[in-house]
C-alpha cells in the first residue's frame, strides 16, 4: 500500500478535515483503515460519509456496521438514506444523489477533499465499459486519481491497487467488511465485466492493471493536448448554443468529432455517461444533412438544423391554452390585442365576424394533426407545413400561438397565415385582432 500512503501524504496536510465515502465493503473499509493508520502520525479529522441505497434487505445492517466501526474508532459518522421514484436510470440517479450528499457533507465540515475507494480493477472495468458502449477520448481514459470539483477535490488513493492486494491487506490486518452480493449478479454490464472479463485478462497477464494505467495516462496526455487545439476551434464555430455549419465542416473529421464532444460535455456536465460515440456521429450527420431536420439525444436534448446553424437545446414542451381577452399576454412574450379598424392587411391582423365562429375564443399551442383552411386556398394545410414554409425555427414551434374557436376550428396562425374566416379590410367585421 505504499502508493496509497504516497497519495495521502501528497494531498492531505496536518489538521485537514477529510471526508471518506465508506460503504462497508472491502475496498472502502481498507481505505478507512489506512486513514486511521495515517491519522496516528498526522493529526487529521476523518468524516465517514455512508450512503444507504435502501434497495437491499442488508442495507440497514450495513449502515449499522459502518456506524459502529466509526464510533469505536473515533470517526464522525454521517449517513443518508436514499429513495428512488423508479428503477429507470437507477445508476445515474443514484450517482447524482450520492454526490449531492457528499457535497453537503463537504460543505458542513468545511472540508476540501473527498476520498473514495476506487482502485485499479475499477479503472479496468470503467475503461472496458466505455470501450464496449462507446465514448469520447476523455471517457475512454476512465477516472483520474484526482478530480477537481467546484469546491473540493476527489482523491482516489487506491488507484494503483488491485482487488487482490486490497483483500490481502484486509486479511493481514483483520479488517472487517461486508459483502454486497448484488455485485456478483449478471444483471449489470459492469458486473459481467468484473466477473468474466477481468479474471481472463489477469490470467493472460497478472499485472494487466499496470497496462490499463499506462493506457489511462497515454489517453490523458493525448486528450489534454488535443483539447487545447479543439478549444480554439470550438470558440470560433460555437456561440450562443449555435454551431456554424459552414465553419464546422471546414475542420478535419477528428476536430469535428472533438468539437461535438466538447459541446455535449458542456450540455450534459455531470451526466456525460449518457453520451456515446453514436450520438456524436448523429450530430455530424445532421450538420451534413438538410435544413429543418432535428435529432433527439438523451435527457431531452434536441439538436436542430436551421439553415447554416445547428441549435442545441434542452427540450421543454410548453403546451398551453388560454382564453382570448382584450389584451392577452402569451407565453412566447407576444400579445394579441382586440383593436379598432386599421389599413394594415398583413398576417399580423385578423378580422372576424361573430356569426361565423363559436365563442369563446382560445389561443393554444399546436396539436398533432392540426390543419387550417388557409385564406384564398382550396382545401386545408397542415400547421407544421405552414411553420416550415414560413421558416419558423424548430425551437419556436412548440410554443407558437394558434387562435381557435370553441369548436376547435383554427382561425389564425398569428403573423404567418390567416384562415378563410378572415374578413377583407373593406368589409364589415365585428372583431379585429392584432398580433404584437
Amino acid at each position: 500500500m505504499k502508493e496509497t500512503y504516497h497519495y495521502l501524504k501528497m494531498y492531505i496536510k496536518e489538521k485537514d478535515t477529510v471526508v471518506a465515502a465508506i460503504s462497508g465493503g472491502p475496498d472502502s473499509m481498507a481505505l478507512l483503515s489506512i486513514l486511521l493508520e495515517y491519522r496516528k502520525e498526522n493529526p487529521i479529522q476523518i468524516i465517514c460519509a455512508h450512503v444507504n441505497h435502501n434497495i437491499r434487505k442488508e442495507s440497514d445492517s450495513e449502515e449499522a456496521f459502518v456506524k459502529e466501526y466509526c464510533l469505536h474508532n473515533d470517526v464522525i459518522f454521517e449517513s443518508v438514506r436514499l429513495h428512488f421514484d423508479s428503477e429507470k436510470n437507477f445508476e445515474n440517479e443514484a450517482h447524482h444523489k450520492r454526490y449531492q450528499f457528499f457535497d453537503e457533507i463537504i460543505q458542513k465540515y468545511n472540508a476540501t477533499i473527498l476520498l473514495t475507494a476506487h482502485h485499479g480493477d475499477d479503472l479496468m472495468e470503467s475503461i472496458l465499459l466505455k470501450l464496449t458502449r462507446g465514448s469520447s477520448l476523455k471517457g475512454y481514459k476512465g477516472f483520474d486519481i484526482v478530480q477537481q470539483r467546484e469546491h473540493y477535490a476527489i482523491v482516489r488513493p487506491l488507484f494503483h491497487e488491485t482487488k487482490e492486494t486490497i483483500l490481502e491487506y484486509n486479511q493481514k490486518n483483520n479488517i472487517p467488511y461486508v459483502t454486497d452480493v448484488s455485485n456478483f449478479e449478471d444483471i449489470h454490464t459492469r458486473n459481467r465485466i468484473r466477473k468474466y472479463m477481468l479474471p481472463l485478462l489477469k490470467r493472460e497477464n497478472p499485472k494487466v492493471h499496470d497496462k490499463f494505467i499506462k493506457f489511462h495516462e497515454e489517453i490523458r496526455e493525448s486528450e489534454e493536448f488535443i483539447s487545447s487545439v479543439v478549444r480554439k476551434e470550438f470558440e470560433k464555430v460555437y456561440q450562443g448554443k449555435k454551431l456554424n455549419i459552414e465553419l464546422f465542416l471546414s475542420l478535419s473529421s477528428l476536430i469535428q468529432r472533438k468539437v461535438v464532444q466538447l459541446i455535449l460535455e458542456e450540455i450534459y456536465l455531470k451526466s456525460l455517461e449518457n453520451i456515446q460515440d453514436k450520438h456524436v456521429e448523429m450530430v455530424i450527420k445532421l450538420a451534413k444533412g438538410q435544413s429543418g431536420k432535428q435529432i433527439h439525444l438523451p435527457n431531452s436534448v434536441v439538436v436542430s438544423r436551421e439553415y447554416n446553424f445547428l441549435c442545441f437545446e434542452v427540450e421543454e414542451r410548453l403546451s398551453y391554452i388560454v382564453e382570448l381577452k382584450e389584451n392577452t399576454l402569451l407565453p412566447n412574450g407576444h400579445t394579441i390585442e382586440k383593436g379598432n379598424d386599421t389599413l394594415d392587411n398583413s398576417n399580423f391582423i385578423c378580422r372576424l365576424n361573430k356569426k361565423d365562429i363559436k365563442f369563446p375564443l382560445y389561443i393554444r399551442t399546436r396539436k398533432k394533426g392540426d390543419k387550417m383552411q388557409v385564406k384564398n386556398m382550396r382545401g386545408t394545410k397542415n400547421i407544421n407545413t405552414i411553420f416550415k414554409d414560413c421558416k419558423v425555427p424548430l425551437h419556436e414551434r412548440e410554443t407558437y400561438p394558434i387562435l381557435v374557436d370553441n369548436r376547435g376550428t383554427i382561425l389564425w396562425v398569428p403573423g404567418l397565415k390567416k384562415s378563410n374566416f378572415d374578413i377583407e379590410k373593406d368589409e364589415k367585421c365585428d372583431i379585429i385582432l392584432r398580433y404584437n
